[in-house]
């Protein structure tokens, strides 16, 4: 026989209110939005300077990496706590070949890289007209 517990009001609560159980490493986290005429992916990079940040697209795939470097402390200077860690990540997104690679745009600006992927012309819908 195995003891199973059954969750409280308590340990829900404390699970869904505190980020315990994340990882202190995380990651970024990305918003990947298709509209009629384009994607749109957005992320959070705080701390990221925009020279960190590398953004490419091949073979029917946009890749991202970028990394924040660990900050120099002065000479004689005590930490008593370290929570912002240096941070490397990669991340790909599948896109297939409908993305039209030269009108791709990239802005990075108060901490959030935001790239436009328009479609190509022959992933966009298009009405067809019956007669």
């Amino acid at each position: 026989m195995r003891l199973h517990t059954v969750p409280t009001l308590f340990d829900r609560w404390l699970t869904d209110s505190l980020p315990l159980a994340e990882p202190a490493a995380s990651g970024p986290r990305f918003d990947l939005v298709e509209h009629a005429d384009r994607f749109e992916i957005a992320v959070d990079l705080p701390g990221f300077r925009r020279e960190d940040v590398e953004v490419e697209y091949a073979d029917g795939a946009l890749h991202l990496r970028g990394r924040r470097p660990a900050e120099d402390l002065p000479d004689g200077a005590r930490v008593h706590l370290h929570e912002r860690r240096p941070l490397r990540f990669r991340r790909g997104f599948a896109l297939g070949d409908d993305v039209d690679v030269p009108a791709i745009e990239a802005t990075f600006r108060d901490g959030v890289l935001r790239i436009k992927l328009p479609k190509s012309a022959k992933a966009k819908p298009r009405e067809i007209k019956v007669s």
